[in-house]
């Protein structure tokens, strides 16, 4: 963390990250703009499997139902090429 005046902070010093996400800064005056991003997401790892996988399993789906609807139009056209 870096305030306005480019002083570095040093974690758990000067500053500390609670488990809830809340930022305690020690004895810092004046304002001070926290970004945080949290790139592990461990929340994820609670979702049920569909839930965690939905963007795969939902394009598998569309894939699949591309594949069959293409190979159902192609043997009603009378294509035997897809048949060998």
């Amino acid at each position: 963390m870096v305030t306005h005046n480019r002083q570095y902070l040093n974690a758990g010093k000067d500053w500390q990250l609670q488990r809830n996400n809340t930022v305690i800064v020690n004895s810092q005056p004046g304002n001070m703009t926290v970004i945080h991003y949290n790139w592990d997401m461990p929340y994820i790892s609670d979702l049920p499997f569909l839930e965690q996988h939905s963007i795969a399993l939902t394009v598998a789906a569309i894939f699949a139902g591309t594949v069959l609807v293409a190979t159902t139009i192609r043997i009603k056209r009378g294509d035997k090429r897809c048949l060998q």
